[in-house]
């Protein structure tokens, strides 16, 4: 039997939520083909930079990988990351990170010209990662800290994404090692307490949300912008329903908010409301227990019949007594001397 639309769910896009990280995802497949992993023309070198002067390569070697393998293993540890952090801090806030980190990254990787020798650095979004990698190691808790033991090691569930991003890491030896080490250092230099990085804040020009905005309704990256929600198709019907839960949701966390707050070594009632809950226990136990009802004394006709038997009149009424005045059953235990 074919599922109508009433039980069929809308599942949501698997960027739902997370304009930026498709843009940047498409961005560098769009690159990888367009250049065909010739990517010398966007590689950032102390020749390129120093020599000659192409200072462009430094916002340009970030757009693509030089090799299929790095493509795919690269988006493979960029995207569970990039979607996180862009739903949790939303796409202004998350582009926010971007920026800042690839800055700092970049500063940092411009140090190593300073020391000479024709150096090459990787191309493709080992900064960024770098970045999000620290952001996830200090920001996302451990859920199965024994997820799985090798060898009698316990790793957590996240010990797999480390494992992904540290082959990732040495893909290209050093080329690849410093650019991502650069980008963990500018996550630490933005979340360390200590850190003057901290507290900045980069602030991005309107014209740019802007021309963004232009851009997301032209390619659609618009309808992305919000958080993923599923919601049954026809869901007009069953509106009502979903009313009483809320209003009943509502009323329990009315009802919960009156209580008072759990504070250690405080009561949990004041003292009259103790006293009113005392009062009907007390009341309770104040009651005398109902007395076991007391069997009516043997007649005088069940004592003469089972006397006229040959048993003791002493024996009788202790047997009647025991078999509630049933002379027949009263009988039977004379007889059985019991």
């Amino acid at each position: 039997m074919r599922p109508t639309s009433h039980s069929r769910y809308r599942s949501p896009s698997w960027f739902q939520g997370c304009p930026v990280t498709k843009l940047l995802c498409f961005t560098s497949l769009a690159f990888f083909v367009i250049l065909k992993s010739n990517t010398e023309s966007i590689a950032l070198g102390y020749r390129h930079v120093v020599q000659q002067r192409e200072f462009y390569r430094l916002f340009t070697f970030t757009l693509t990988f030089s090799s299929l393998g790095e493509l795919i293993l690269g988006l493979l540890v960029f995207v569970p990351l990039a979607k996180r952090f862009e739903r949790e801090y939303g796409s202004e806030g998350f582009l926010r990170i971007l920026i800042q980190g690839s800055v700092l990254a970049t500063a940092i990787m411009t140090c190593f010209f300073l020391s000479g020798g024709d150096m090459r650095f990787a191309t493709g979004l080992y900064p960024t990662i770098g970045t999000l990698v620290h952001l996830y190691k200090i920001f996302t808790p451990r859920l199965h800290p024994k997820f799985i033991s090798i060898l009698g090691f316990d790793f957590s569930e996240k010990a797999f994404l480390y494992i992904f991003a540290i082959q990732f890491m040495g893909h290209q030896g050093l080329a690849s090692t410093i650019p991502f080490g650069s980008g963990y250092l500018a996550g630490v230099l933005m979340t360390h307490p200590y850190s003057p990085f901290r507290k900045l804040k980069i602030k991005i020009p309107k014209w740019i949300y802007s021309v963004g905005h232009g851009i997301g309704k032209a390619t659609g990256l618009e309808d992305l912008s919000h958080a993923p929600c599923y919601v049954p198709a026809g869901a007009g019907a069953s509106m009502s329903s979903r009313r009483m839960d809320t209003m009943s949701a509502r009323s329990a966390m009315n009802a919960h908010s009156r209580m008072p707050p759990l504070v250690p070594g405080a009561p949990l009632y004041s003292r009259e409301q103790q006293q009113q809950q005392q009062q009907p226990q007390q009341q309770q136990h104040s009651q005398p227990f109902e007395s076991m009802p007391v069997p009516d004394p043997p007649s005088q006709q069940a004592i003469e019949t089972l006397t006229a038997m040959g048993f003791e009149r002493e024996a009788v009424i202790r047997a009647l007594g025991l078999c509630d005045n049933n002379v027949e059953h009263a009988a039977n235990r004379l007889l059985s001397g019991s």
